[in-house]
This record gives structure tokens, sequence and C-alpha cells, in this order.
């Protein structure tokens, strides 16, 4: 049995070459934590610092039942969870035990009782650049709650679940593997249900279904966005998800019905643009501000003598820039590079 910090590490670490699907990351994660820190559940979400957004742009989950992760997702959307990102973002340790305690949270402990479950420990997986998505733990009704020193072991782990979430990202084909599909359109209530949706729509989200590890989250991404739009603290950020995850990059974004009386809202399902994917494609590839720049010249088509112009570089070292960017991104040259990035 795994009983040390460092040996844990040194297990996660081996998980992105283990050659697991998506549908088996959250299962494979929790066993190796489950001996450090016990749980009965997990939810490892990444969303790239780049983002605003609280929805999450993918995410492996184990061993939480269907309808309390959405019931918990819509209670932190709808700012009944006294613990939702931007409280946690103000803590020096990122994280918080929910339902362990008595801080105002008797309708979330609530919620948690009636689905058999006893408390949760959250955190943001945070380092120097940023917030690079979550992990979530889960005991039953009855159990212990997590304590101070177990939340900083999971604290501990925060690089190498950060590196799981990468790997996800940058270890597929950078090219899209699902084919082109117009932007599809769904519309949705005041009580965050779907009332209607377009063709293309369906589409999108049967595919979003077919390659995300929880389909069930997949589907229910209408009504996330429905919640954010309306919460306390409503973002505008789009949803921006990676093509490892949908097949392609995809981007959602919601806005009111100018006019409605019943305050529905039309939230835009399409293939992500590069004004889009840069920002979070550049954090998850590591790609440096100078490297960003020679790709923003070549994505508008620019030949290299030009972007040398432009940036006041040498050819040589624009085109040294772009074998750093084929190298880290895995594509044979610029051609790919562009396909990959034009939506």
């Amino acid at each position: 049995m795994i009983r040390s910090l460092t040996a844990v590490i040194r297990q996660l670490s081996t998980i992105p070459d283990s050659g697991a699907g998506p549908g088996e990351l959250g299962q494979l994660v929790s066993a190796v934590i489950a001996p450090l820190v016990p749980h009965e559940g997990i939810q490892l979400f990444g969303s790239s610092p780049a983002l605003t957004t609280r929805v999450a742009s993918f995410g492996f989950i184990h061993g939480y039942e269907r309808d309390f992760a959405r019931a918990l997702g819509t209670a932190i959307l709808s700012g009944v969870d006294p613990y939702p990102r931007e409280v946690l973002e103000s803590l020096p340790l990122p994280a918080a035990v929910v339902g362990a305690d008595t801080k105002g949270d008797k309708e979330i402990r609530r919620l948690l009782a009636g689905h058999g479950v006893g408390c949760e420990l959250r955190m943001l997986l945070r380092d120097n650049r940023g917030v690079w998505g979550a992990i979530s733990l889960l005991r039953g009704k009855g159990s212990r709650a997590f304590d101070p020193g177990e939340v900083r072991l999971v604290a501990g782990l925060t690089p190498v679940l950060i590196e799981i979430l990468r790997r996800h990202v940058t270890a597929a084909p950078l090219a899209a593997t699902a084919p082109p599909v117009s932007a599809g359109v769904v519309i949705v209530g005041p009580d965050h249900q779907v009332r209607s949706m377009t063709p293309q729509a369906r589409q999108w989200l049967a595919r979003m279904s077919e390659h995300a590890p929880d389909g069930d989250w997949c589907g229910g991404l209408p009504a996330l966005i429905s919640l954010q739009l309306r919460g306390n603290r409503p973002q505008t950020a789009p949803f921006v998800g990676p093509a490892a995850t949908f097949g392609r990059w995809t981007a959602a974004r919601g806005q009111f019905l100018d006019g409605d009386e019943d305050g529905q809202i039309a939230v835009v399902i399409e293939s992500a643009g590069s004004e889009l994917v840069l920002p979070s494609f550049c954090q998850w590839y590591d790609i440096t501000a100078r490297e960003r720049l020679v790709l923003q010249h070549t994505l508008d088509g620019s030949p290299t003598k030009l972007i040398a112009r432009h940036l006041g570089l040498s050819a040589h070292t624009v085109s040294e820039h772009l074998q750093s960017l084929y190298r880290k991104t895995g594509v044979s040259g610029r051609g790919e590079l562009i396909s990959a990035l034009a939506g």
C-alpha cells in the first residue's frame, strides 16, 4: 500500500504514459491517492489560467453520483455554495472542506446529506502562473471529515495533477479528429432547462458527449452556462474546450435574447477559432510570449521574412521560433499548425 506523499507523486506521474483513456483517468488518479487520503469519489477538472469562465473546460469524474454532481454544480454556480472559486482564490491555500463546518452552509450540508455525502475536500490547482483546474474528494455520510493534514497532503499533489491535465491536452493529435459542424444554437429558459435547439446544436451536444469522459456533463453544458449568466457574479467569457476532449477546439457562449420577456438565453456552440483558442493553447503547450507573437503572424499567413520585419528579428530567429513551435505542438510544419487552430 502506498503511504508516502513522494510515492504517490511518483505513481501519479506515470499515469499520462499509461495509455489510459479519458474515461479511466479519474479512476486511476483516485486509486493512487486513496491510500494517502481515503475518499469515495473524485472530480478532477481542467481549465487554463487564460480563461475566466467558472465552467471547467474538461474533467474526469469517478465515484460521484451523477445527480449529486449536477446538483452540486448548480449550487456552486447559483451562489448557494459557501466556497465557490472566487472564495478559494482569495485563500493562501486555495482549499476548503465543504459540509464539515458551521460557516453558514446549512443549505449545502442539506444537499450533501440528501445524497448520502458527509463532506467534500475542494482545492484549486494553482501555481505561479494561475489556476489550472480543481480537484474534489468526497467522503460519505458518517465518515470522518477531511482534516488539515489531509488538505496539506492533497496540496502537495498540485504540480503532478496539473501535469496530468496538461498532458491530457497536449498528448492528443493537434489536428482535429472530428469533422466540422456549423454553429448550433440552444435556447435555455430561466429554469435552466433547454427549450429548443437547432439540428446543428443537437449534433454538437451528441459529439461532445461521445468524446468527453463524462458525456452527461457535456449534455448539461447549456444549463451550466445559463446558471453562470444568471448567477450572482455573471461572467460573459466563453467556454473553450480542447480538441483532446471534444475532437476539435470547441467554444460555447450564452447571451440573453433581446426583448424576450421570459428571460431566455441563446447558447451558441461552434468550432473555436484561433482568437479564442490561442490564449489557452499557448498556456497548455508552454509557448513563450515571443513564440506566441510569431504564431499570431503565422496564423495571419505572413511569410517568415515579413514576420521578422514586423517583430524586429532576423529571419533565422523567426525560423528557430517556428521550429520550437513545431516541436512543442508535434506538428510537421506551418500548414498543419495553421489548420489545427483555424477552427
